[in-house]
């Protein structure tokens, strides 16, 4: 892992961030989605290589996108009675919508969301077009709006969707398609103009099977020619008719060579109209990758129906296609996916808050009253101890004044009219601490294996006495602190930062012990919201009797919170693994001396902060 990376530069943290800066709320628990306020994303890993990290910033991105731009309403209102393929083209279409006008209001992320994208495609997240019919029109229509809209390199999907759908359309067609996507697609501002622009495009195969399903016109019955004893009139008179017919346009075959001038809308979109818009800049936009509209013609030109799409086609194929795929042609979410197992396989530490639930909200404070009057003396003489030593330990620092002891550098600054030229010390009392104490609640401090039978222990009783003594000292003291407990899939604060004694002393009281050892999933929980607190110095104790459940991400995570600026401090019960974990640390073989242990460790925290 690299040493500079911190809590709030971990990849979940950025994420949360980016989040933040474009007004929505990002919860790690998948299957990723946005209902138009929040996101949900897949667990990340910790620390991540710089494809991972493009990825799935650009997948937060894309949905962030949809929460500032779609029309969330109408999506609910008209998405249930389209055509399956309509949605999909729509969804399509409506994607490259709002990354462009994402790109457009924060700088950087038309980059990003163009990287995650090509990452994606090159490590094969992607559909081709190979599917069938209609899986070759939505990745064609997906990846042409990448590719000429957002000028994200796809041609891979592009060129191999393109060659799927000339399958079915005919050259012709598919440049008809390419040019309503281009007098269309660029200048789509809404979510209600991709969806008129989905119809379009299904208005536009349907043109297109009903040209491919008309009968060929017959051949025309040849002419005899009348007996001309001399030859040559009769000759001049054939090639006169020839040309007759050629300027007449009677051959059927003339028809539709540059369009039908009389077809009210040359776009072939259902009553369109003229062109709307083109690329940003104003200009004609030429369709790419192989689609030249040839004969000199306009893409608006190209796109009208009469233009043919090879009567060997087969629109009605596409639009009959029970085979539609609903995702997305770009999949960059199964790429984060695939990225974040493989950094769980290699070790490194995926949270997962899927696998996460609250602590269970007990209340038992008759038990706490009782536990506490075993250790009153501990926490009396704590309080005692800590008290004087605050009240007399001061902090004294030097700061610029108008007043003061002259300041022989500064001098040169009374020249200028400047007069803070004094210094003058300034003393104030030491700040204290934010405490966290993370309490292992696992199993085994409630039981243990003698021969073949479970015996209670009363570890967890002497350790809840530890948790009443430290909580007691630091509402004395007027410290901040939270207590963080973890048993199997259960972890959480049942005394929170913001919540006064009062209202947790019978959740304390109800402590319990029961299920795994969530080491690296309490320690990264209590890390970041610890974390997030003002005060200058910030204490983490760990208190466990047994081995981490996953001992590499226990110490990645310990790793990463020491290098946060968090001071970590851990106690071990029985036990030296809590030396792999906590660089700082002791081991208890009696837990009768738990509650005195851990008091002396918090006052020597304290004190060296103070």
């Amino acid at each position: 892992m690299n040493k500079a990376v911190t809590l709030r530069n971990t990849l979940p943290a950025v994420c949360s961030a980016i989040a933040g800066q474009k007004g929505v709320k990002i919860i790690w628990q998948g299957p990723p989605r946005t209902d138009g306020s929040t996101i949900w994303s897949n667990p990340l890993p910790v620390d991540a290589d710089a494809d991972t990290v493009k990825v799935v910033v650009g997948d937060i991105d894309h949905e962030c996108g949809h929460v500032r731009f779609s029309d969330f309403e109408l999506v609910g209102k008209k998405k249930p009675g389209l055509p399956e393929l309509q949605a999909c083209l729509w969804n399509a279409l409506e994607d490259t919508f709002i990354e462009r006008r994402l790109g457009d209001d924060y700088l950087g992320c038309q980059q990003t969301l163009a990287e995650s994208a090509e990452i994606a495609v090159a490590k094969g997240h992607c559909r081709t077009g190979e599917k069938g019919p209609a899986d070759a029109l939505q990745v064609f229509c997906d990846a042409w709006g990448r590719k000429n809209v957002l000028r994200q390199g796809v041609d891979k999907i592009l060129d191999s969707s393109r060659s799927e759908l000339v399958k079915h359309l005919d050259e012709k067609g598919v440049v008809r398609l390419e040019a309503l996507l281009a007098t269309k697609l660029f200048s789509a501002n809404s979510t209600a103009e991709t969806l008129h622009l989905s119809g379009a495009i299904i208005k536009l195969m349907k043109d297109i099977q009903e040209e491919q399903e008309q009968p060929p016109p017959p051949e025309p019955e040849p002419q005899e020619k009348p007996s001309d004893p001399q030859g040559e009139e009769g000759d001049d008179q054939g090639q006169d008719d020839s040309q007759g017919d050629g300027q007449g346009g009677n051959d059927p075959s003339d028809q539709g060579q540059g369009g039908d001038d009389s077809n009210p809308d040359p776009q072939g979109s259902g009553g369109n109209g003229q062109p709307e818009g083109g690329s940003p800049d104003g200009s004609s936009p030429q369709p790419q990758s192989g689609s030249d509209t040839g004969n000199g013609n306009s893409p608006s030109d190209s796109a009208g129906t009469g233009d043919g799409a090879g009567r060997g086609g087969s629109a009605r194929q596409i639009l009959e296609d029970a085979n539609v795929d609903t995702g997305p042609a770009i999949d960059r979410k199964g790429a984060s996916q695939e990225m974040a197992a493989q950094a769980a396989a290699q070790g490194n530490f995926v949270f997962d808050p899927r696998t996460v639930t609250p602590p269970p909200v007990g209340d038992n404070l008759a038990r706490y009253n009782a536990l506490k009057a075993a250790v009153s003396g501990h926490i009396a003489q704590l309080s005692r101890r800590l008290a004087v030593e605050f009240q007399t330990k001061r902090r004294t620092r030097s700061v610029i004044a108008e007043e003061g002891r002259l300041d022989g550098r500064r001098l040169h600054h009374a020249l200028t009219g400047e007069t803070r030229i004094y210094r003058h010390k300034v003393v104030t009392q030491s700040p204290k601490p934010a405490v966290s104490l993370v309490l292992d609640c696992s199993g085994s401090m409630g039981f243990e294996y003698v021969g073949s039978k479970i015996c209670p222990k009363d570890d967890i009783i002497l350790a809840t006495q530890a948790v009443i003594a430290i909580a007691e000292v630091c509402a004395v003291m007027g410290v901040p602190f939270e207590v963080v407990t973890f048993a199997g899939g259960q972890i959480g604060a049942i005394k929170t930062f913001d919540h006064p004694l009062t209202r947790a002393r019978g959740r304390i009281g109800a402590i319990d012990a029961g299920g795994g050892t969530p080491t690296a999933e309490a320690l990264w929980i209590a890390g970041n919201r610890l974390v997030g607190r003002r005060e200058e110095r910030k204490i983490l104790m760990l208190v466990t009797d047994g081995d981490p459940d996953n001992m590499p991400s226990a110490k990645q995570v310990a790793g990463l919170i020491e290098r946060s600026g968090i001071e970590l401090y851990g106690i071990g019960l029985g036990t030296n693994a809590i030396r792999q974990v906590c660089q700082k640390s002791g081991v208890i073989m009696n837990a009768n001396d738990l509650a005195p242990a851990i008091l002396t460790a918090l006052a020597e925290r304290m004190l060296a902060a103070a």
